[in-house]
């Protein structure tokens, strides 16, 4: 793994843990260091769809979820995040 990619990795793996910590703001934060390494990182835009969803701005999370999955459609992940968007928009 070389290392901007293990500097993604970590980025992205604070990112969560702040989400988990109900923390969106530092979240966000971290997820545009690794977007800054990486611009169009899927799992990047993922994350921010995933800080949507917590702050039940539920429309973003849909285009940010599409958008992650249009990067890259084989991530089943992706799909299902975009699922349950859809279910909550009743869609």
């Amino acid at each position: 793994m070389d290392m901007n990619r293990s500097e993604i990795c970590s980025y992205l793996a604070s990112a969560i843990n702040a989400l988990e910590e109900d923390d969106p703001t530092r979240s966000i934060e971290e997820v545009e260091k690794a977007l800054a390494i990486s611009p169009g990182l899927p799992e990047g835009i993922h994350v921010l769809g995933l800080v949507a969803m917590r702050l039940d701005e539920q429309v973003k999370a849909l285009e940010l979820f599409n958008a992650a999955h249009d990067l890259a459609p084989d991530r089943h992940e992706h799909a299902e995040a975009l699922s349950i968007v859809n279910a909550k928009l009743g869609r």
